[in-house]
């Protein structure tokens, strides 16, 4: 068997986050059973980008222990979901009523029976994998289990909101080698609990409408995540605004204009509704409402995927899903015709006015139509224009004055995570001369500020693509983000047994890279610095006495809350001759002194 690639990985994660809205009601020891002392627990699921393109399981049970022993099942019925589709926000899952009490443990046990990995071949191009065991076997019912400090209890009571994230690490729990056919992905699994959210992400909603109120500009989803393939999961009601945006079946509104578009839906209509979860008053509400048509494994075939290359009305879309009556992986290039009277949405934007003429070369796009599997085709009825990651170093920047719009001259690395190389932006320009150059590509920013912006600095750029032939600028933006300031998470793995790796002190963690793999590396926005083995890299609690510190030696993970308790346990670990696998942490970092300090850690011991 070759050895695995030397390359860095990024981070993968799956997170479930519970949040508790505590209802007015009896006790019981189960769920079934609770009355006047109960809390309904609304389940959400979701993931950071990483290098699975694809990591569906079917998840069978989450349960909940009290401290007094009693076991709580929160999902009453079997789902299957794809958790790299929750990049960057979270999934509602199940809502169930559960009694109240303190909470010590948690178990999510999935089953990998028929799981379909995909990950990013040596070339980049995705590659199914095969997921085993430490010993090289085929993985089954798998419980990811955790367990809770004193102070890091889940506690839910009458009229107290309680909340809790469940973390499934990919980072740490999987190791990767593409030199074996096919690629194989070895699983010990690492979760983190915390009962606080650090920072709520959006969340989405998924299912059939139950039913609308017009007076209160409400309306109701019977939860299904992953589509067809569930039954009901229980039901949430979602609050909207006039800013709320609305696409029904292709056609775009805001407010109460869209609102009506949606009302006149009949029940069980396909809808999706992505917006913010509320903590203080336990509520949803919409920033963005889709139905019918407009939805992905409802009425038609669906692609999801960037423009590679555009010649007259032909578009090459390298896509990453197809969804047919749920969502199915579709890992090739495909080709897509425009016509006169296909219609185009753009994400966010309810005036409409777009047409198939903007759709240009590094353009993520949602591809409504029917499909053609032999011969890679897409007929298209509606195309959406959805908002596109470009990232790279600065070459320069020019700065909003008076009226005059901002402007970003990047050197690329990835547009929506594929390099530059892969693209031909012939046509993009309005001369042969004004095609896009990867090397010196041309973002306008508009009025966003740029003061923090330096030549060299790594960025991400959020925003659409230029209409096709009318570079420059190539690339409209909505937001710059600017990675030297962003969250950095630090991976490290170690190829062999050292239990000096480690160096637990009452105030941080000293590594030692000797017997350190190809993983030693810190990722802000996916750009990835390598660590180096002096300055010893160190990392550091940013609150000692308030974070979330977890170690895995066999099973399950033990959460701490206090540096100096997770710190000690570690060292005497290290003292008993345990040897550290993998460090994951995330937090700021000091790229002169290698020193992070730390929001979580995660230590993996062998």
């Amino acid at each position: 068997m070759n050895a695995r690639k030397a390359r860095p990985w990024t981070l993968l994660g799956l997170v479930a986050g519970l949040v508790a809205t505590v209802l007015a009601a009896g006790c019981g020891g189960n769920a079934s059973d609770a009355t006047s002392d109960s809390g309904e627990v609304v389940v959400g699921i979701t993931d950071a980008a990483g290098d699975f393109v694809r990591y569906e399981l079917e998840v069978v049970s989450l349960s909940l222990t009290r401290a007094n022993g009693t076991e709580v099942e929160t999902i009453p019925l079997e789902t299957r979901i794809d958790f790299a589709d929750l990049v960057d926000l979270t999934e509602f899952l199940t809502a169930a009523t559960v009694p109240s009490g303190a909470y010590v443990a948690g178990s999510l046990l999935v089953d990998y029976s028929d799981a379909a990995i995909w990950v990013e071949g040596e070339d980049g191009e995705p590659v199914e994998a095969r997921a085993v065991d430490g010993d090289g076997q085929p993985l089954g019912a798998l419980a990811l289990e955790v367990h809770l400090s004193d102070r890091n209890r889940l506690v839910v009571a009458p009229g107290l909101p309680a909340h809790m994230t469940l973390d499934f690490d990919l980072a740490a729990t999987h190791e990767v080698d593409l030199g074996t056919d096919p690629p194989q992905v070895t699983v010990d699994p690492v979760l983190v609990a915390d009962v606080d959210l650090e920072r709520p992400k959006p969340h989405r909603v998924r299912g059939p409408l139950i039913g609308v109120d017009e007076d209160a500009r409400t309306f109701t989803i019977a939860i299904r995540p992953h589509w067809f393939r569930n039954p009901d999961l229980g039901r949430l009601r979602v609050s909207t605004s006039a800013e709320t945006v609305y696409e029904v079946d292709g056609r775009s509104a805001q407010g109460d204009a869209g609102f009506e578009f949606l009302s006149e839906k009949p029940s069980g209509t396909a809808v999706v509704a992505v917006g913010d979860l509320d903590p203080d008053s336990r509520s949803f509400r919409a920033s963005e409402v889709y139905a019918g048509s407009s939805v992905p494994g409802g009425e038609r075939d669906v692609l999801t995927g960037v423009v590679l290359a555009r010649s007259g009305d032909t578009l090459t879309v390298d896509g990453a899903t197809l969804d047919r009556d749920g969502a199915l992986y579709l890992g090739r290039v495909v080709t897509v015709s425009l016509a006169e009277d296909t219609r185009v949405t753009r994400q966010g934007d309810p005036g409409g006015g777009h047409g198939p003429g903007e759709i240009s070369v590094g353009q993520r796009v949602r591809v409504f139509g029917t499909f053609d599997p032999d011969a890679d085709t897409l007929d298209p009825a509606l195309v959406r224009l959805l908002v596109t990651r470009i990232a790279g170093t600065v070459a320069g920047a020019t700065p909003p004055s008076g009226e005059s719009d901002g402007q970003l001259v990047l050197t690329l690395q990835h547009i929506q995570g594929r390099s530059p190389d892969r693209f031909s932006f012939d046509g993009t320009g309005a001369t042969a001369e004004d095609d896009a150059d990867p090397l010196a590509y041309q973002a306008n920013t508009g009025p966003l500020s740029l003061a923090s912006v330096a030549v060299a600095d790594p960025v991400r750029v959020f925003g659409f693509a230029t209409p096709f032939g009318a570079a420059p600028p190539d690339f409209d933006a909505t937001s710059v983000a600017d990675a030297s300031e962003a969250v950095a998470r630090m991976r490290v793995v170690w190829t062999e047994p050292d239990s000096g790796a480690i160096a637990a002190g009452t105030d941080d963690l000293v590594l030692d890279l000797t017997h350190a793999g190809a993983l030693h590396h810190v990722f802000r926005n996916g750009i990835a610095s390598e660590l180096s083995a002096e300055p010893a890299p160190t990392v550091a609690p940013e609150a000692p006495d308030r974070g979330v510190f977890a170690l895995k030696r066999g099973r399950p993970t033990t959460v701490y809350t206090r540096f100096a308790e997770f710190s000690a346990a570690l060292q005497a670990a290290l003292d008993d001759g345990a040897s550290p696998t993998f460090l994951g942490a995330f937090g700021e970092f000091d790229q002169a002194t290698q020193a992070l300090t730390a929001r979580r850690i995660v230590v993996r011991l062998r």
